[in-house]
């Protein structure tokens, strides 16, 4: 039924007109109240089946959750995403649907769907963009089922979060076939962490159709933990970009075959997806 919705908002000339007014940020603000109304432990054990969570992962008891939106962004228990610990290893952030870029050519990230990311215009800072040029990228796409806080990929010092664009499109591939540049103007949160390993990266959390907001849980400025929490999404799909300066991380070839196709990866919080 979703899929249905998606296609005819974004592939159907009546729905153009709908899909303008969906995007619009009072809209997702509506949704993020409306899934923050009291509901009972069937009404989330019945989206959970549908949407295929494990509730074994589940660090608190059902009962706890009052609100669609407290579940939505729950904890795991900390065995269910073991963090890869060698120091080579990159780790995922998150779960997701991962496409790799061993290359920013032209300052650009060109997806096999939609538009290209432009990272000036992804990042709102020339000079921030410039230290990425020739390096390299990932793009994490978030499912409404998947776990929905996001961690640090690596110890290191991180900077304040700035809020970047306005709109609140879907990140379904869907809606990215449209050739919008719905990446670079969705709502966004960008921010840095300087590493030993790794260099300087650049994480960027992307807003989308229907998601309440994007909340971090990090204080700037402090240094944090190879896989030390870092904020949460509220209820919809997203997407989190990451960039990466050039020679720092060569991209699992599993991940880089799959992706030079266009297909993406499914991957947890905290396994490796890269080394140094």
């Amino acid at each position: 039924m979703a899929e249905k919705v998606m296609r005819w908002l974004y592939g159907h000339p009546l729905g153009a007109p709908v899909a303008a007014i969906v995007r619009q940020p009072f809209v997702s603000t509506w949704m993020g109240r409306w899934q923050d109304r009291r509901v009972g432990t069937a009404v989330i054990r019945r989206f959970a089946t549908a949407a295929g969570i494990d509730l074994s992962e589940v660090r608190d008891p059902l009962p706890s959750f009052t609100t669609l939106n407290a579940f939505f962004a729950r904890h795991l228990k900390p065995e269910a995403r073991p963090i890869d610990r060698a120091p080579e290893h990159l780790i995922s952030l998150s779960d997701g649907k991962l496409l790799v870029f061993p290359t920013i050519t032209q300052g650009q990230v060109v997806p096999v769907k939609g538009a290209p990311i432009t990272i000036s215009r992804l990042l709102m800072r020339p000079e921030l963009a410039a230290r990425f040029a020739g390096g390299s990228a990932l793009v994490l796409r978030l499912a409404p089922g998947d776990y929905h806080r996001f961690h640090f990929v690596e110890a290191g010092l991180p900077s304040p979060s700035v809020d970047c664009g306005h709109h609140y499109d879907t990140v379904n591939p869907i809606g990215l076939q449209g050739g919008r540049p719905i990446l670079t103007e969705n709502r966004r949160a960008v921010s840095t962490l300087q590493t030993d390993c790794f260099g300087l990266i650049a994480t960027i959390e992307v807003g989308a159709l229907c998601v309440g907001s994007i909340v971090q849980t990090y204080t700037a400025g402090i240094p944090v933990g190879r896989g030390d929490e870092k904020g949460y999404f509220q209820f919809g799909g997203s997407t989190v970009i990451q960039l990466f300066e050039p020679g720092r991380v060569t991209f699992d070839a599993d991940l880089l075959t799959a992706s030079a196709v266009g297909l993406e990866t499914a991957v947890r919080c905290g396994e490796r997806i890269a080394r140094q």
